[in-house]
């Protein structure tokens, strides 16, 4: 059941805005790819859009989460920490998912949308692997380099985290910390986005089924 409540909000995104690209490729392809300077402006403005809606998801998700910690007397140490906690959980969400859904919209210019979601998928799921394996050295190793385990708050080492998730018993990975899933999750997404920079600069206007 944690699974899936960790599972189906991304999936559930990257599905709705996984083509948000191609739906425009397909529908004013010519008038948006015809000029270089047009391609990047339009780019960065569907990166926005993508960005508004999944910040306004996952706000909305850990209000939902909060209400429903509370209705069942989950308590942080402080106010303070608490509140330190849900910021950092909405950043990291937001960041691991704008990830994949850029993933799945560049994927979407060259495959139908259907196929860039499941290879997106297939991608998600093999980088969330480590969190099914045994627990040592190396499998700490991979999970410190995933970029679809960042977000996962209770694993990291950083105090703020382990007074909260101590209380019940959740050991976290020594030198798992909150910067460092900044960083790593900071360069994931500078590659996915100057490659989508040059797809789109560069694609050619192709009759797609």
């Amino acid at each position: 059941m944690p699974l899936l409540i960790y599972a189906l909000p991304r999936l559930y995104l990257i599905a709705a805005l996984g083509d948000v690209f191609s739906h425009d490729f397909e529908r004013s392809a010519v008038y948006i790819f015809t000029r270089k300077d047009s391609r990047l402006s339009w780019y960065f403005n569907k990166l926005s859009f993508i960005s508004l809606h999944i910040l306004s998801f996952t706000v909305t998700f850990e209000i939902t989460t909060i209400l429903f910690a509370l209705a069942n007397k989950f308590r942080a140490e402080s106010f303070l920490k608490g509140l330190l906690c849900c910021v950092t959980m909405v950043l990291l969400n937001f960041i691991s998912i704008v990830l994949f859904i850029i993933v799945a919209n560049v994927l979407s210019l060259y495959v139908n949308s259907r196929i860039s979601f499941l290879i997106t998928v297939i991608v998600w799921v093999i980088f969330f692997i480590p969190s099914f394996i045994s627990l040592n050295d190396f499998n700490y190793l991979l999970i410190k380099f995933s970029p679809a385990l960042q977000d996962v708050l209770s694993w990291h080492s950083d105090r703020f985290i382990v007074d909260i998730t101590g209380i019940y018993g959740i050991d976290g990975i020594n030198g798992f910390s909150i910067w460092w899933s900044m960083f790593i999750l900071a360069i994931y997404l500078s590659i996915v986005v100057v490659i989508g920079m040059r797809v789109v600069k560069n694609i050619e206007i192709l009759e797609r089924d």
